[in-house]
Formats: structure tokens, sequence, C-alpha cells
């Protein structure tokens, strides 16, 4: 258990009693923080008797208010710099916010116990027990400068008592409850006899009138480097801050951690994003990120080995969330990149045991860049996850770890359209886990009670949905694969019991479904994820109002299945029931929810949605309608160049606006020309860059097609287009 015992020195700068008037600078508290183990009787006294013979200082004291020019300044910066020396650090108590508190009396009373309120708990953060010895100036008036009559204000004990009461308010009203450890005494003395008191006085005036012409541009930049972010607390406690320490007090380091990485991001966002990032995100943070770090670091190196790990585990689940639930991924990118620096950094330096976090941190890289369809970004976090996994896979509390890597790797490689590849991968997986099965059933044969006749896996189903995925974007040009993907549907859904999952792979079948052309079927299975039962055309508007019902991520891919359905229905000639679909569409306002005040939008599934309904408006002569909704889709996959998956879906879509506008006869012939040249430009621009092997292998025989779409008629190369953009399976 560790421990710290302190003495903090106070004064006050400004007029309390004007405080009202909201003029000027406002008043302040302010001081020295030291740790009792360095304080010895002669250093205080020593250093003001030092400033006042280098600064011809004739009183027997320093009085900071009674010192004027750029003397001041000098001899401010020089005092404050020597403390230093005997680890003080200067401490601030503001009110720059100016929160109205009564009287000058309560106004000074108050910022002294949130000040001191928020100074234990920082410390708190870094020890088991805290003792804070404080010793603040006498509050004084002055009757008249000729007669000097001075009156002192409050007495130790009305002080004592006042700042018990507000003491206690403050922490019922932050809800801390463990400060049984935390000790506090407090005292007056006169700032005119004790030195400790007068070098407070320079730590405080210096602060009020660091502005003030006392300072000079070098003197004032010195200034301001001498007090710590850290150390600078506000009657309007800093959220974040506040945060982080009381979580930090409470023993919630994985909190504590995920608090400042949160404040990191808003930072980065107000100083590098555009004016819809800093919305998003939040204004910037004046914090001392570096200190934090160190000290949430530091606070968890403390913890038991075996604890550690479900600290951490508690950022591991919010980036989780934030991964796939809120699909937030420049966000997501951004502070796993911290961790694997900074954060890698800090745990390296205390010897913190965090390989298992770090790979976990690159899975998470590895999972946001599958969801963009960044497939470089991929490929880096597989080269780095599969470098660590032979530490890894000798461990078999690790083999989660494993099996959730190598499902990411299926998933890439839906990524680079190597379909087969993730089939290959899967089996392989498959295997693994039936063979770990049948090897656990054999050897507890004896023990019935710990087995039960069919073990379900949660991994088992993402091994067989990702499979399932992978045959389903083939059954157009291989409808070998249908029955097989029927099959791995059907088990998948056996192996969850979360209602979460389960409708994952419902919409899964839902898409297979529309593949295999059997459109009630798909939307059957759409309902069933959504608990709408479906018959044969009935119930599309409780099915739209039960998405629309749902949670954002449910919203958006409901969407995107019941479009792909509505498209497909135009496909099949089942023009009765696309126009009804289309119809209870525009009657639920989709669109409104989809996209709020024309809000613009750039993540997976939006263009796919946008595109199915560009389709169908296209096929049912709203070709106007039809291009916006093109344009909007094409959009979106352009919106970054890392993401070469998006930007492939893209080359699908508008290789079929072009077939679209072929079909439109001579009015639209002149866009349609122009269209292809676009098409083909991007298409050429894609092709020129590192693509993965697998990706180039897929796209590579397009270019005969389209090198010969000069010698092709209108409407055979209104024909070949519409089939290369079907081989975009989504």
């Amino acid at each position: 258990m560790t421990s710290g015992k302190f003495e903090l020195w106070l004064d006050e700068s400004g007029d309390f009693i004007k405080e009202s008037e909201k003029k000027g600078t406002p008043s302040m508290v302010g001081g020295i923080l030291v740790k009792q183990a360095t304080i010895n009787d002669t250093w205080p006294s020593l250093l003001v008797e030092q400033a006042r013979q280098t600064y011809n200082i004739n009183e027997r004291y320093i009085h900071g208010a009674e010192i004027h020019g750029e003397k001041y300044g000098e001899m401010a910066v020089k005092l404050i710099k020597e403390i230093q020396q005997y680890g003080a650090e200067p401490i601030v108590f503001e009110n720059p916010e100016r929160v109205d508190i009564v009287s000058s009396d309560m106004t000074y009373l108050n910022i002294l116990a949130e000040g001191i309120i928020q100074l234990l708990q920082a410390l708190a953060a870094e020890f088991d027990e805290v003792e804070l010895a404080i010793l603040a100036a006498n509050r004084i008036k002055v009757d008249g400068k000729e007669e000097r009559k001075i009156t002192i204000l409050l007495k130790d004990q009305d002080y004592k008592q006042r700042l018990e009461e507000k003491i206690a308010i403050g922490m019922a009203r932050r809800n801390l409850s463990n400060t049984e450890s935390w000790n506090w005494s407090f005292k007056l003395d006169s700032a005119k006899t004790n030195p400790r008191l007068m070098i407070a006085d320079v730590i405080c005036h210096s602060w009020f009138v660091q502005n003030s012409r006392k300072f000079t541009d070098k003197t004032r930049q010195e200034l301001i480097s001498y007090y710590q972010p850290a150390n600078i607390f506000s009657v309007f406690e800093h959220a974040t801050e506040s945060a982080i320490r009381r979580s930090l007090a409470s023993g919630a380091i994985g909190d504590a951690l995920f608090e400042w990485l949160e404040a990191k991001t808003e930072n980065h966002f107000y100083e590098t994003g555009s004016k819809e990032n800093v919305i998003r995100h939040g204004e910037k943070k004046e914090i001392d990120f570096d200190h934090y770090l160190d000290l949430i670091t530091k606070k968890l190196s403390s913890l038991p080995d075996f604890v550690q790990p479900t600290q951490l585990l508690i950022v591991e689940n919010n980036l989780e969330s934030l991964v796939s639930i809120e699909r937030d991924f420049v966000r997501a990118r951004y502070m796993l990149d911290v961790l694997k620096q900074e954060v890698a950094a800090s745990l390296r330096r205390y010897r913190i045991q965090g390989d298992q976090f770090l790979f976990r941190t690159h899975l998470n890289l590895l999972k946001t860049a599958n969801h963009s369809g960044n497939v470089i970004l991929a490929e880096e976090q597989m080269g780095v996850c599969r470098s660590a996994m032979d530490q890894l896979a000798g461990r078999w509390e690790t083999i989660d770890d494993v099996l959730n890597f190598l499902v990411l790797e299926g998933v890439h490689h839906m990524n680079t359209f190597n379909f087969n590849g993730a089939i290959t991968k899967m089996n392989q997986v498959q295997r693994f886990i039936d063979t770990s099965f049948d090897l656990l059933s054999m050897s507890m044969l004896e023990d019935l009670s710990l087995i039960t006749e069919n073990i379900k896996s949660n991994i088992k189903g993402k091994v067989l949905g990702t499979r399932l995925q992978a045959r389903c974007f083939q059954v157009r040009y291989n409808k070998e694969q249908l029955e097989q993907a029927v099959i791995d549907s059907d088990n998948a859904i056996q192996e969850f019991s979360r209602p979460g999952d389960l409708s994952r792979q419902y919409q899964y079948r839902s898409q297979l479904e529309c593949e295999a052309k059997n459109l009630h079927g798909a939307l059957a299975w759409l309902g069933k994820a959504f608990q709408v039962e479906y018959d044969n055309g009935q119930q599309l508007g409780e099915l739209l109002q039960a998405i629309k019902g749902s949670h954002y991520i449910s919203i958006i891919f409901g969407a995107m299945h019941y479009s792909r359905a509505m498209a497909a229905a135009v496909d099949c000639d089942e023009f009765s029931l696309a126009e009804k679909m289309y119809g209870e569409w525009i009657k639920n306002e989709m669109d409104d929810i989809l996209f709020p005040n024309g809000e613009a939008v750039s993540e997976h599934p939006y263009q796919i949605i946008l595109w199915k309904h560009a389709y169908y408006l296209g096929k049912t002569n709203s070709l106007k309608a039809s291009i916006a909704k093109y344009d909007e889709a094409i959009k979106i996959c352009h919106t970054r160049q890392e993401r070469y998956t998006i930007r492939a879906i893209g080359l699908g879509i508008q290789c079929e606006k072009v077939s679209v506008l072929l079909e439109g006869g001579a009015k639209f012939s002149k866009d349609a020309s122009k269209e292809l040249k676009l098409f083909l430009k991007n298409f050429e621009q894609f092709m020129e860059e590192e693509l993965p092997v697998e990706m180039r292998d897929f796209f590579e025989p397009w270019e005969d097609t389209l090198q010969q779409l000069d010698s092709r008629s209108i409407e055979e190369q209104r024909n070949q287009l519409f089939i290369l953009s079907q081989k975009i399976p989504y």
C-alpha cells in the first residue's frame, strides 16, 4: 500500500468582494504542494531572504502586489525555478468561469473547497493513502491606506468548520464514498511573517498577473512552463480530468484509461479535423496527457498480475462497441493507433504484461480495417498478428484470440474477392474446432455432468457464418454453392443463442435467399430477424416499422437487406411486389430515418441501399431520380482512397449506372457516354494502385471486356456492363 504525505501552502489573489461584477482577472487561490519528506525549516526562509537581497526589497517580507515592474517578473521566475529543487510544485485553484457563489467569503471558501477536493482526488489516483496538511494565509481587509488597520476576516475555527461542510457537500455531489484514506488538516498564519506563505503569495500573484507588464514575453513563457496543467484546478471542474481522477481513486483503472483515450481522441479531431468532426467528437481538452497516462499505468502496475488484464478488458470492450455497434471506424482507428504506440510503450515502461492486450488491439485494428474495406491496413495487421501468434498459440487460454484472428482473416479474403480462399480458411478452422470437441467428448465420457451431447460455440457459429457469406457471394456464377450455403446457414443458426447473433444470421440467410431468387423466403427471414411474421407480401409496413424501431446498426443493415430484396424483385419480374415494397418505404419515410436533413454519410452499407434504390428507379422509368441515387452511392465509395473494397463496389455501381443509362435511349446517350469515360478512368486508376494479389486477380479479366466495348453495339455494351456489375455480389 502506497502513502503520500504532503503540505499545501496557499494564498489568494484578486478581489473576491468585487468578483460578482465579473470584470478583470478572476480571483483565485494558489500556492505550493510539497512532500513532507522534503521539507525542512530552512529552505523557504533561505529562498525568501535571497530574493529580498538580490532584488533590493526593503520590507522584511515579500508581497507580490507591492513589487512593481519587470523587477517582479524576474524575481518571481527565479524563485519559482528554485523551489523545484525541493520537489515543490505550483498549485492553482481558479474560477475562470466565474461561477456565482453568493458572497466574497463564500466564493473564496468554495474555490478553496473545490480545489482541495480535486487535489485530493488527484493524489488519491497515485497513492492509496493521502495526508494533506494545509497552511493558508489569513484573509484580511484594510480599512484605510493611511491607517493600514488590518482586520482578519475569518478565524481558524470558522475556516475549519465551513471547509468541512463545503468539502463534505462536494464529495457527496461527486459520489465519492471511499475517502476514509484521505486525511487533511487546516491552519492559518500571516503571509507577512511566514516565509512559506510568502512563496505561496508569489506563486498565486504571478499566475494572477501573468499577462501584465510585470512579465516580458521571455519571463512569461518561462513562468507558464512551471505551472503544470495537471496542477491547475477549476471550480467548474473539467469533466474528463474529474472522471479520470475519480476512476483512479476508486480503482477503476480501465475506465480511467478509456476516459484518457477518449479525451486524447477528441483533441486530435479538434486540432486536425473539420468542423463536423469537432461537433461530433467534442471540444479540445486542456489536459496533460503524458502525466495522466503515466499516472494510470503506474496505478495499473500496482495491481496484482491477475487483475491487470481485467482492467484492460474494459478498454477492449469499449472499443469493441465503437467498432461493431457505433461503427465509428475513423475514431476507432485513431484510438487503436494510440493504444499500440503510446499506451504500449507505457505498459512496457512499467513492466506490465500486455502481450495479449496488444494482440487484441491489432485484432480490433484488423476488424476496423475489414469493416471499412481498408485491405492494406488489414494485411499490415495480419502480418503483426501472425508474428505474435507463435507465442500466443503456445497457451490454451489464448485459443479464442487465435481463432478470432483466423475468422477475421477469412473476412479479409472476402474483402479482396478471394471467396474460395475464405471458404478454404474456414474449412480449416472448422476442422480444428470439431476435432477439439471430439477429443473433449471422448476424454470426459466418464463424467457426463460436464458435457452435453451437442456443445454450442459462438466461434464455430462465426466460422460457419463467414463461410456462408463467402458461398453466398459465389452463388451468382456458381449455383453449386447454394446448397452448401443453406447447410452452413442452418448450422450457424444452431450455434448461437443471443438474439443479436441470431438476428445477424437470419439477415445473412435473407441475403442468400435473395441470391437464390426466393424473394418471399428472403423477406420471411428478414422478418424473423426483426421478430415480424411475414406472409407472401403482407406485413411489409410492419417489417419496416420494426426495422425503424431497432438500434442504429440494425436499422441500416435491415434497410440494406430490404432494399436488396426490392431490387431483386425487379430482376425476377415481380414488379407488383417491388412497387409495393417501394411504396411502403416511402410511406414509412425511411430516407428521412437513414439520411436525416440530407446528412452526408460515408460508411458501408449506405452505398448498397442507395445502389439498390437507384436500380429500382432506373427500371421503373424514373431515370433522373435513379441517376441521383447512383451518384450518391458512388460518392460514398470514393470518400477515402484507401478503402479498396468500397471503391471496388463503387466500380460495380458505376458500371451498372452506365448500363441503365444506355437502356434509357437517345435521351440519355450523352450522359451514358460521359459516365462510361469516367468509369473507365476510375477503373484504370484503381488497377494502377498497389492492390492485393487476390483483388487484382479478380478484376484483371474485366480489362479484356472493357477494351472490346468500342466494337460492340449499344445493346451489347449495355449487357456486358450489366454482367460486370453483377460480379460485385454486394
